[in-house]
């Protein structure tokens, strides 16, 4: 730890005297022992109480007392741990710090320290005097104290501890420019919980004093967090004088929650506000409007944009579907001298008017005399018409003469080429002599399915056509599948004159029909076949059902083909696990068990860099990509296959191999987990183990447990998880990969979180008032939203089946700190509106499926979930009432 600290303490301009001080206090921390660290496994006793009390150097006192320098380290032990068992109580001892000349640093360490959660420090949980002192202490020093080291890890500590009164305090103090960190501070309001900022953001925001960028993002906390009252809020700034930058943000935060009185107000900020944000007012009011004469109203002030503005505001209004007004008016635009207004006619009357009608239009205003070119800006928009005879008049001026007219005729023919309309003039138009081929060959490629002439356009490519076209024809004469092309597939096949890709989708082609992929074994024997057709003929053997031809298939992979290149070698190896990947066998997984561990048998090379931590896993997948390969086909066939009988676990090679076996250990965690522990113990049981190492091993042997609902192990492989505590806060990357967490800050703290999967562990495993105790710990503090929504739904499945009104209480609490904690996140917005529902609290469940809506992407399943239970409900549709929610009331 003291060498990753180092170089980082001397950029923040430690000089050589203050480093003595501090390997000075560290001489005076032993080294953390399995003995001498911490928890032990919790009886039934202790579980009810906690896990424990940490162990603490003897001489800590006088370490941290020592000076600012000399306890860096422990401050951040504190930090991580709490205060130590003996220390004294929190205000005298802080009055005595301070009376003795410590820093206001040393202070806020202290405090900060001191709001560790007792379910992780063991130590009785503060009262509120005590606890807003310290959040006061840790306040002041992060909005004017130093940035040292320990800034983030005190930032997250107070930031769940902040109520109403505290925010208030740091946004006034924003205000009154009497803050040093300003982006701290608004770090501080936009993570503190919701309720507690959620009363005082809307002043902050109307305020003129901060800038635009400090508004923006505390704009954006109230509107998305709390839905449409947020917005009433800032209705302000939705009058004169306009600020363009911050209404533009404001429109943008607004869209989800239109509803069709606003639109009035979209208009007056469209005629009065100017720049940007008018002309977004006008769009977003254009993609709401549904009322006929408002519509036409927006299309008359677009005409009076310039061309790129005018046809935003017509693609907006596309949105709501047809109206034949606003096509009429378009339909003088058609013989306008201005090219700009013809284009915009003819982009958007097929949205405005209904097809047939449109298409008679066209008809009667299309000159037959005019050039083919002049005829083709009509046929940009007749082609997209919904109508078969609109596609087959477009089809007749391609071949007539349509195709001399480039990119005209390069869109319309991209259009018709899903459709049977172009057949009949397929003919025809492939065998002009003058198209240029870059027009007929992609409608050739596409067409070859359905279209003989299609096919025998491709079939006569194949020796004029080089390169890529050729290797598209063949791919397309093989996905059509004729019988007559089967031979000269496998001529091509078997054709060294041919280019290597080319004879590769020949391969690829055969061995997609079972009647012609036994004839490509013929192939195995060629000695000197290109490395990317046998990598294509191992592939397609692998991928058959047959298990003859998969045999085959292996034996070739492993063989090499008479290959000599390491590389080579194991691109065949590699495409015979991406078949089995894409196509599991169920014969295939003791095969690919063996083939895994020969594979890291094989891995010769230390870990990759001379700390001998390991890499992040994207970088361990390219360094051993064949184990990556292997292990993700064995993972598949697992998988598909759940009900076979998992292989004997193997023994893992020596400790070289470390990275390549916690890389295949982490694909079948879930999938082989007696294989997985077993390799996981294997490897604790090394002595030399560096501590970043074993902390993820240790966690992947955690997710093993917690992921399989083993409750009893998953309690024993936490407790060996947390017997160094300081090696899990000196590696939380490692705790985050071994446990497959993607986002490495949710870790932050890696005690607490693994405290809180104990609780958790541990509740699952004695469900009911017992094992829920702990669980109320998780409202104290921060405890991550997932572990909140997990608690919740433990406890609300036992509450429902034992009808405990308690019990109940309990899980609505739970959910309701995770929207508390994660505003703008929808999963717990909809946890939390499930469990309203189910109590009868229709109104409020809508609310938070309100929001579900607003938070959701588009189309999200949540999103689809959301909508029907309002439906169910009997409710109107999402925005027809305002939002609240339990982050929104206060």
């Amino acid at each position: 730890m003291l060498f990753q600290l180092l170089p980082r303490l001397i950029r923040h301009g430690w000089r050589p005297n203050r480093l003595c001080l501090l390997l000075a206090g560290l001489a005076l921390l032993p080294a953390t022992s399995s003995e001498s660290a911490g928890l032990s496994l919790p009886q039934e006793a202790e579980a009810k109480q906690g896990p424990g009390r940490w162990s603490w150097p003897r001489e800590w006192r006088n370490t941290f007392e020592a000076g600012e320098e000399a306890g860096q380290i422990l401050g951040l032990r504190m930090l991580h741990l709490g205060l130590p068992a003996d220390a004294p109580p929190l205000r005298s001892w802080m009055k005595q710090l301070q009376e003795g000349g410590q820093s206001s640093w040393t202070l806020a360490v202290v405090a900060a320290a001191a709001l560790v959660p007792d379910r992780v420090s063991g130590r009785p949980p503060l009262n509120a005097e005590d606890r807003n002192h310290a959040v006061q202490t840790v306040l002041e020093e992060l909005l004017r104290g130093k940035l040292d080291l320990h800034r983030e890890a005190m930032h997250q500590r107070v930031r769940a501890w902040l109520q109403g009164r505290q925010v208030e305090f740091i946004l006034q103090e924003l205000l009154e420019d009497r803050v040093r960190h300003r982006s701290m501070a608004i770090n501080l309001v936009i993570t503190a919980p919701y309720s507690a900022s959620r009363s005082h953001l809307a002043s902050f925001v109307l305020d003129p004093r901060p800038s635009v960028q400090e508004r923006e993002r505390l704009m954006e906390r109230l509107i998305a967090g709390g839905g449409r009252p947020g917005l009433m809020e800032l209705a302000p700034l939705l009058q004169p004088p306009y600020l363009d930058e911050l209404l533009r943000r404001l429109l943008v935060l607004w869209t989800p929650l239109l509803q069709p009185e606003d639109h009035s107000t979209l208009e007056r900020i469209f005629q009065q506000a100017g720049g940007s944000a008018s002309r977004f007012a006008l769009q977003l009011w254009a993609r709401e409007e549904k009322e006929p004469q408002a519509r036409l109203r927006i299309l008359e002030y677009a005409l009076e944009l310039e061309p790129n503005l005018r046809q935003a505001v017509c693609q907006s209004l596309v949105r709501q579907g047809q109206w034949e007004a606003l096509g009429q008016r378009l339909l003088p635009f058609l013989t306008r001298a201005d090219p700009e207004d013809r284009r915009l006619a003819l982009r958007f009357l097929p949205f405005f008017m209904p097809a047939p009608e449109l298409l008679e239009t066209y008809k009667q205003r299309l000159e037959p005399e005019a050039s083919f070119r002049a005829q083709g800006s009509w046929m940009l928009s007749i082609v997209r018409l919904p109508l078969s005879e609109a596609r087959s008049l477009a089809a007749q001026w391609l071949v007539e003469g349509g195709w001399r007219t480039g990119s005209m005729a390069l869109t319309v023919s991209r259009v018709l080429r899903p459709f049977p309309e172009i057949d009949p003039v397929l003919e025809r138009l492939l065998f002009l002599e003058e198209a240029p081929v870059s027009l007929l060959f992609p409608l050739a490629v596409a067409r070859a399915p359905y279209s003989e002439d299609a096919r025998n356009y491709l079939r006569g490519a194949l020796s004029s056509q080089k390169g890529m076209r050729q290797e598209q024809a063949i791919q397309a004469l093989g996905t059509a599948g004729e019988a007559a092309d089967l031979r000269l597939l496998q001529e091509i096949a078997f054709d060294p004159q041919y280019r290597p890709m080319s004879r590769a989708e020949a391969i690829r082609a055969l061995s997609l029909r079972a009647e012609s992929a036994p004839l490509l074994l013929d192939l195995l024997a060629e000695p000197d076949l290109p490395y990317a057709a046998a990598e294509a003929l191992i592939e397609g053997l692998s991928r058959q059902p047959e298990e003859s031809l998969r045999q085959a298939a292996r034996q070739a992979a492993f063989s090499g083909m008479g290959r000599t290149d390491p590389d080579e070698l194991r691109g065949l190896r590699t495409a015979r696990w991406r078949a089995l990947e894409d196509q599991p066998r169920e014969g295939e997984i003791p095969l690919l068990a063996a083939e895994l561990s020969r594979a890291l048998a094989k891995v010769e090379d230390a870990l990759p860099n001379e700390n001998r931590r390991l890499e992040d896993p994207r970088r361990l997948m390219v360094a051993y990509a064949s184990v990556s390969a292997c292990a993700s086909a064995l993972a598949a066939a697992l998988k598909a296959f759940p009900q076979v009988d998992r292989p004997e676990p193997w023994a893992l090679p020596s400790s070289d191999a470390l990275g390549a076996s916690w890389l295949a250990t982490s694909f079948l965690a879930q999938l082989w987990p007696r294989a997985a522990d077993a390799w996981c113990q294997q490897v604790l049981a090394e002595p030399t183990l560096a501590p970043s190492v074993r902390v993820r091993w240790l966690a992947t042997r955690v997710r093993i447990h917690l992921d399989r609902g083993r409750p009893e192990r998953s309690l024993a492989a936490l407790q060996a998880a947390w017997q160094d505590p300081d090696a899990l806060w000196q590696s939380p990357w490692d705790l985050a990969f071994g446990l497959a967490q993607s986002e490495v800050r949710g870790w932050a703290f890696p005690v607490d979180r693994l405290v809180d999967a104990h609780l958790l562990a541990g509740a699952r495993r004695q469900p009911g008032p017992q094992g829920f105790a702990g669980l109320r710990s998780l409202l104290q503090a921060y405890a991550s939203p997932q572990q909140l929504m997990d608690g919740a739904t433990l406890v609300a499945n036992w509450a429902d089946a034992e009808n405990d009104p308690e019990a109940w209480a309990l899980a609505l609490d739970l959910a309701s700190r995770a929207v508390e904690l994660a505003p703008l996140e929808a999963h717990p917005r909809w946890l939390y509106g499930q469990f309203l529902r189910d109590r009868g609290q229709a109104l409020e469940a809508a609310a938070c499926f309100r929001a579900v809506l607003r938070l959701s992407p588009d189309g999200h399943a949540l999103a689809k979930n959301a909508e029907k239970e309002l439906q169910d409900l009997g409710l109107l549709p999402p925005n027809s009432e305002h939002d609240s929610g339990p982050g929104s009331r206060e």
